[in-house]
């Protein structure tokens, strides 16, 4: 399952956009915003896992 991130500053923030794809071609999709780079791309993996899992 492919996964493609994009994060930009937002003020002292950062904004990270995450989407994943499943094998039924799905597309999902989260946004969050958080001051730790590495929480935010490991709660944002684990979201979409679970979304394209159900």
């Amino acid at each position: 399952m492919p996964l493609a991130a994009h994060a930009k500053k937002n003020g002292e923030k950062l904004e990270l956009t995450a989407m994943l794809g499943n094998e039924k071609g799905q597309l999902f999709s989260i946004t969050q915003v958080g001051s730790d780079p590495l929480t935010l791309g490991e709660s944002s993996a684990r979201r979409l896992q679970q979304l394209a899992n159900y």
